[in-house]
């Protein structure tokens, strides 16, 4: 997973005055161009009247009614066959949990002064790689049956020769390593769904190191990167398919996207410049390296390991937002947010289903290098991997370019709703939200790849659990085919640039034992609660107290 945001992307001087400038009150429209700090009206808001609200909050939010029992929920059992009803699962990525991911670009980076809160180092995280066997009966006792993991290019490929040679040659004893973990889960009736490329690069394919000028040539800026992308895919699809045929290739890929190259709090660490084509030539290179890894795993995996009839079910893990103007009476604020919606949330996935690339993210399909229903890209997924976490309201005001229409503010306090320790918005009404606009325009089955909460005290998770899984159950009862939810995480790790500070683990992880010592936290007791009553009921629902205060991670 992944703290979302399209922050600050202008020097920092700039971005302060632009923060302050995107602060408002709560009575309603206000400048916001950081001028004479008057409450004037913006220029393009209508005066508010019955269809323009006003007040605490002043923009259109779901408020989804808990009163009254959940319909429902999957069970977790068998269904005819063998086949899991329902895969009910925890989320981690390798670099995140294992520890000794040493040839990766993001162990570079972390060695780079202030790029971590903290000077954190994913060494001293969870240290999955020695305690995986533990983590597999930690799973099960929590009453799940699906576990997604990464498998580290740079663990099995720390050498770009033994990656480009012919045949490969992975790192033997990492190799054998991935194949116990696999094993483990197989044993204890796990369904795998494996990651190929969790936010971490090798360091050979991307070096933070490098100067500006070589990074801009790296990676998924590189036209090589979807040859790369299918050879690893090819690579992984031959060696894992007999056990797995569940696959994500990219996860969030556009928050890639906007940490690596918009912000540069993710490596390669490159800030935007208004008018840069790079981020564009970014996207395309994702899409069309999914696309080949696509290709590649249902070539390399033929082998049907759980009986459903398909070797392997490939997609994407997006990262879903409801995008929302921060004043609803701005037509500015507005448009900025259903474009920057669309360049978050749809251009990747439009691409990806309907073959339809939008070259400049402007939202039409007019102009030089936008293609429709291109025969390399479309039907390239079998389902629908959606990360939800909050919304993001967005300040039409401050413009950064015509790529970046307005400000999208991750630290919004303006909703009025409880926060979590990283500040983001604690929102189950946008769960909804996402989950019918991907049904909606894309009618494929749905795995929720990953839904999780920041909070170190335990104040927050097991409402968040309870509350977001309310919300599920009517989207299903509804009609919205989802067929898994895997939390993020179950264990507490290492959040990239936020370091050990953000707690998102359903098993909290002492990080100052010898073994890491795992303890069951109440949000992973709600979870098992609910799977053993089968919804979420009004009677839990009024046991949980109140989102009580979060620590802060910033």
């Amino acid at each position: 997973m992944r703290p979302w945001f399209i922050a600050p992307v202008a020097p920092s001087a700039v971005l302060a005055s632009l923060l302050v400038a995107a602060c408002g009150g709560d009575e309603g429209p206000r400048a916001t161009d950081g001028g004479d700090g008057t409450d004037a009206p913006q220029p393009d808001a209508p005066t508010p009247d019955a269809g323009c609200p006003t007040g605490t909050p002043d923009y259109p939010l779901l408020y989804p009614d808990f009163g009254a029992d959940s319909p429902p929920l999957p069970s977790g059992g068998r269904l005819d066959g063998g086949l899991p009803a329902f895969l009910w699962g925890a989320a981690t990525a390798g670099h995140q949990v294992e520890g000794g991911n040493r040839a990766s670009d993001w162990w570079a980076w972390e060695q780079m002064e202030g790029r971590i809160t903290g000077g954190d180092r994913s060494d001293d995280g969870p240290d999955h790689w020695t305690h995986y066997e533990r983590d597999m009966d930690l799973l099960v006792a929590g009453g799940m049956n699906a576990y997604r993991m990464s498998i580290e290019w740079a663990r099995l490929f720390p050498r770009r020769e033994d990656f480009e040679a012919d045949p490969m040659r992975p790192d033997v004893e990492a190799l054998a390593r991935y194949r116990d973990i696999v094993r483990a889960a197989r044993a204890r009736g796990i369904t795998l769904m494996v990651t190929l490329h969790h936010f971490v690069s090798p360091i050979w394919w991307l070096d933070p190191r490098a100067p500006l000028d070589e990074r801009r040539a790296m990676g998924f800026a590189s036209d090589r990167a979807p040859e790369d992308l299918r050879r690893w895919a090819d690579f992984v699809g031959r060696q894992f398919g007999a056990d797995v045929d569940l696959w994500v290739t990219l996860n969030e890929p556009m928050v890639l996207l906007l940490a690596g190259y918009l912000v540069g709090r993710h490596p390669p660490g490159i800030v935007y410049e208004p008018g840069d084509e790079l981020p564009l030539r970014v996207v395309r290179n994702l899409i069309r390296a999914h696309a080949a890894a696509y290709d590649a795993l249902h070539a390399a995996d033929t082998v049907d390991a759980d009986g459903d009839g398909r070797a392997a079910l490939v997609s994407v893990a997006q990262h879903l937002r409801p995008l929302y103007g921060l004043r609803p009476c701005s037509v500015r604020d507005a448009t900025a947010a259903r474009r920057l919606e669309h360049l978050n949330n749809w251009v990747l996935l439009d691409a990806i289903v309907r073959g339809d690339l939008d070259g400049n993210g402007d939202g039409d399909l007019d102009d030089p290098g936008d293609v429709r229903a291109d025969p390399a890209l479309v039907g390239r997924a079998d389902y629908l991997g959606i990360n939800y976490y909050s919304l993001t309201l967005v300040d039409g005001s401050v413009p950064l370019s015509d790529l970046i229409p307005g400000l999208p503010l991750e630290t919004e306090r303006r909703t009025g709703l409880a926060h979590t320790d990283l500040e983001w918005s604690i929102y189950p009404g946008g769960f909804r939200v996402v989950l019918e606009e991907a049904w909606r325009r894309y009618r494929l089955p749905i795995h929720v790849t990953e839904n999780g909460v920041a909070d170190a005290t335990g104040a927050l998770r097991g409402r968040f659990v309870a509350e977001h899984l309310h919300v599920l159950a009517r989207a299903m009862a509804d009609g919205i085919d989802v067929r898994g939810y895997f939390h993020w995480t179950l264990m507490d790790n290492f959040e990239w640039s936020e370091g050990f500070c953000p707690r998102f683990g359903l098993y909290r992880v002492n990080y100052e034992s010898p073994d890491r010592t795992r303890t069951e936290t109440d949000g992973l007791r709600v979870l098992r609660r609910i799977l053993g009553e089968g919804r979420v009921t009004a009677t839990l629902l009024a046991e949980l107290p109140p989102y009580g205060a979060p620590s802060v991670c910033r």
